[in-house]
């Protein structure tokens, strides 16, 4: 028999990742703004809130 593990995957908030990249969310949410009308979608939430995932803060430093 063959057990999948599934690993969740961590999920940062605007407010964390803002503090990662030493930057103010204000700025944060305007640069991902500007990554999504580039074509690039971040997951929402159900309420529309981001979860970022290390590939969203991946593209993040490629956009930079």
């Amino acid at each position: 028999m063959v057990e999948l593990m599934v690993q969740e995957k961590k999920c940062f908030s605007i407010e964390e990742t803002a503090l990662f990249f030493g930057i103010t969310e204000t700025r944060l949410v305007n640069l991902l703004q500007k990554i999504e009308g580039s074509g690039y979608l971040f997951k929402r939430s159900d309420s529309g809130q981001l979860a970022l995932t290390e590939e969203d803060i991946m593209m993040i430093l490629c956009f930079t």
